[in-house]
């Protein structure tokens, strides 16, 4: 591979702003245009990382800037509610605790309602279940 083709080859591979700088050193040589490009490099970007910039100006920088996280206001913190499974949700909200076993067979032995622990009715019949659905009770 012939010497300006290396060159070229290198010198397409290097940032932008070090290009600039190797082409404005007016080297042609590959051993030249990487001294100049590795010289550039460590001039300008040794010296961003110790804040302060050779080749800055009053101009504003155009790029990404880093963010001032300070300025983020904060909202308080919401307490974890975990989701609602859809049978909770179509069903509403409970209104009564589980039955407990006990409470079954208790309720089972006095002809009770599942729904309200009432007796004399059954939860299909339950007055307190029919208006809160707005349904009107079924009949075996």
């Amino acid at each position: 591979m012939a010497e300006n083709e290396k060159v070229d080859r290198y010198y397409r591979g290097i940032k932008k702003d070090i290009r600039v700088q190797v082409a404005l050193s007016r080297v042609n040589t590959l051993d030249a245009v990487i001294e100049v490009a590795e010289r550039t490099d460590e001039i300008l970007y040794s010296s961003r990382r110790h804040g302060s910039y050779l080749g800055s100006s009053s101009a504003p920088r155009s790029g990404p800037r880093p963010m001032d996280i300070g300025s983020i206001p904060r909202r308080p913190q919401q307490q974890f509610q975990p989701r609602r499974t859809y049978a909770q949700a179509v069903a509403g909200p409970r209104r009564f605790p589980r039955l407990t076993p006990d409470e079954r067979q208790r309720l089972i032995e006095s002809n009770g309602c599942f729904y309200c622990r009432g007796t004399g009715h059954v939860a299909s019949d339950c007055p307190l279940k029919r208006r809160n659905n707005q349904r009107p009770p079924q009949r075996r």
